[in-house]
C-alpha cells in the first residue's frame, strides 16, 4: 500500500473473523491529488486495505483471484470518515483458496461492501 495511507488502531481476530479500526491518514501523498482541498480516498485503496487486513488473518500475502461483487456506497475521507472499521469473514475454499466477505464501515454505515476470492501469492 501506499506508505501511510492508513493506520491499525486495533484489531480482533479469531479462527474465520476479524475486525480492524483503522484510522485515514490525512497527510498521505494520495490525497495531493486525489481531491486537492477535498480528499476522498480511491476506490482501490479501500480494496487494499481489505486485502491487507486479510493477509494479517492469513498469516501471509494474498492475491485476489476473483472479486465477486464491490460495492462503494458512501465516500471515504480522512476529513469526514477518519476512523473506520472492516470486518472479514474468511472461509477455506478448494485448491488452496480463501472465500473472503468484508465490509468497512464508519459507525453503523457500510460504506464499502465486498465479496471475493483470495489465494495465497507465496
Amino acid at each position: 500500500m501506499l506508505k501511510d495511507f492508513y493506520t491499525i488502531q486495533s484489531e480482533s481476530i479469531n479462527a474465520s473473523a476479524a475486525e480492524f479500526s483503522v484510522a485515514l491518514n490525512p497527510d498521505c501523498e494520495v490525497y495531493n491529488g486525489h481531491f486537492p482541498g477535498k480528499p476522498v480516498s480511491p476506490g482501490v485503496c479501500s480494496i487494499q486495505m481489505i486485502k491487507e487486513c486479510a493477509e494479517r488473518v492469513a498469516g501471509c500475502k494474498l492475491s485476489f483471484v476473483e472479486i465477486r461483487q464491490c460495492r462503494f456506497l458512501q465516500l471515504l475521507s480522512p476529513a469526514t470518515t477518519p476512523c473506520l472499521n472492516i470486518y472479514l469473514e474468511l472461509k477455506p475454499k478448494a485448491e488452496d483458496c480463501i472465500s473472503l466477505d468484508a465490509k468497512i464501515q464508519n459507525a453503523d454505515v457500510v460504506c464499502v461492501s465486498l465479496s471475493g476470492t483470495l489465494k495465497s501469492a507465496e
